[in-house]
């Protein structure tokens, strides 16, 4: 007789292949796999006024996450998965049709998530989001793509059935292989909408990873931009002490000439090294201006540019936020990369007349 288990085993592997998810072969993980690989990269962004999510694209600390999150704010603070903090926030870029912001932090080797390509998205596609609803770190939801929408601004949405609530705006939506395809958006005006906008959005912003602006500008600018939507009167300048002195002895001095008001930073041991000319902003609730800061080449001291934003904490002490070049060509004088810095001070004993 003729033996047929060759051809029996031959049928069993033949039908055991078949039914495995062509996905899997293309890369697809587990949900499980997914949240271990991408949860590390997802951050929580707190602002004196909000809450939100962001994700680390890029392991020196670029982070993409909603411009609404942080665009009330001249401060903030981003937390790590690993409960790391850092309250130096500088803004890379940002669009405010999309509502897209591109954060950088001074960070090293931190972890990442790789970019998807949202294009690639069809209504069915399993996709996950990973933010903070209310607070709620880490949070790891699963859904379909329900429709990409046409946003009506020029732009589309991926509309999701993966829960995104407040506080997951600016976390992550990411696909079957655990790339991330989108940025999560927070919709307060309708039940289980969750959207998302697509991360291919953000690939046009991807040129540099040097801070452009400090939180307070970017206040500015968008509020500029959104000038007429709101009748809320203009806040007044906050008056001003005429020095003050940082933790390690730095002095900063104001001094009002006509309109601007002049910063002059020293050291302790009495030498300038950075100046600004800076004007009230009521959008910003800050004094933000630009100007210039010592850096050594070798043995001599050059003068780059950078931006200064300064806010009053209370009534003897105030914070400035600026960027600090990490890296500058001696020869041209351009800083090559910065990152964001903010330092604290109080009114200096026996302080002058106070400026406005």
């Amino acid at each position: 007789m003729r033996s047929t288990c060759g051809t029996a085993f031959a049928l069993t592997a033949i039908t055991l292949a078949t039914v495995v998810p062509v996905a899997f072969a293309q890369g697809a993980r587990t949900p499980r796999e997914i949240y271990k690989g991408a949860g590390p990269a997802v951050v929580v962004i707190t602002t004196p006024s909000n809450l939100g999510s962001g994700v680390l694209i890029g392991a020196s600390g670029l982070i993409v996450t909603n411009l609404h999150v942080i665009e009330d704010a001249s401060e903030a603070s981003v937390r790590l998965a690993n409960g790391d903090v850092y309250d130096d926030v500088g803004v890379v870029d940002y669009d405010d049709d999309r509502d897209l912001a591109l954060l950088k932090i001074k960070g090293d080797r931190l972890p990442v998530v790789e970019l998807g390509d949202s294009e690639t998205l069809e209504t069915g596609d399993d996709v996950y989001a990973i933010g903070a609803p209310k607070g709620l770190e880490q949070t790891f939801s699963a859904g379909i793509v329900s429709a990409i929408r046409d946003a009506g601004a020029g732009y589309r949405r991926i509309q999701t059935t993966a829960p995104i609530s407040h506080g997951s705006s600016g976390g992550g939506l990411f696909d079957g292989r655990g790339l991330l395809v989108g940025i999560t958006q927070a919709i307060q005006d309708g039940e289980n909408l969750n959207f998302a906008i697509p991360i291919n959005y953000i690939k046009g912003m991807l040129d540099q990873e040097t801070p452009r602006f400090t939180l307070a500008e970017v206040k500015a600018r968008v509020a500029k931009a959104h000038a007429g939507r709101s009748d809320t009167p203009a806040a007044a300048a906050p008056t001003l002490a005429n020095e003050y002195v940082s933790p390690d002895g730095n002095v900063l001095a104001f001094e009002k000439i006509g309109e601007a008001l002049q910063a002059t930073f020293s050291h302790r041991n009495g030498p300038r090294y950075a100046g600004a000319s800076l004007q009230w902003n009521s959008d910003a609730g800050a004094f933000v201006g630009r100007g210039t800061l010592a850096h050594l080449c070798g043995r001599t001291a050059i003068q780059v540019p950078t931006t200064v934003a300064i806010v009053t904490v209370n009534e003897s002490t105030i914070r400035h936020a600026w960027l600090i070049p990490d890296k500058v060509n001696c020869r041209s004088g351009k800083v090559e990369s910065a990152s964001p810095r903010t330092i604290t001070w109080v009114v200096a004993t026996g302080t002058d007349t106070p400026h406005q």
